[in-house]
């Protein structure tokens, strides 16, 4: 069973950066403060929101997102290679759906939908969750509620 945790404290954004770098680096680095992330400002600051996919409260993945106009942007999105293909990344990607109110509150504004830049190996992922691929962006728009 996996939760989401959001990321608010130094400590948890280190771990956060950590466990992102060990993904994308292969382990050739290791943060271990506020200065060796390029998120940390953008994180503290609350441009971006950091999440951590939590396995029986230990962190396996995560990810970053940011509004983008009038959608949600998501930056960063990864799962360690030992739990990859277990649904964790489905989990975070319904998150983002399931909490559009969420996302609603926090930037004032309507959400329309979420913008992400896939690798290649995973347009076929997205393209089975509902996004459209245009250009290098795959999106993925909310359902228009009857108002």
């Amino acid at each position: 069973m996996y939760k989401l945790r959001l990321v608010s404290t130094d400590e948890e954004i280190i771990q956060f950066e950590r466990l992102r770098t060990e993904v994308f680096s292969k382990g050739r680095k290791t943060i271990n403060t506020l200065y060796e992330s390029p998120f940390a400002d953008a994180i503290k600051d609350g441009d971006m929101l950091a999440f951590l996919c939590m396995e029986e409260k230990r962190p396996i993945g995560g990810m970053l997102i940011r509004q983008q106009g009038k959608d949600i942007k998501l930056s960063r999105i990864f799962v360690q290679k030992e739990k990859q293909g277990q649904g964790a990344g489905s989990f975070m990607l319904k998150y983002l759906d399931d909490h559009k109110n969420f996302f609603e509150d926090y930037y004032a504004t309507d959400i329309y939908g979420i913008i992400t830049e896939p690798l290649n190996t995973s347009v076929d992922y997205y393209f089975n969750k509902g996004y459209d691929y245009s250009g290098y962006q795959m999106y993925k728009q909310y359902k228009k509620s009857n108002k």
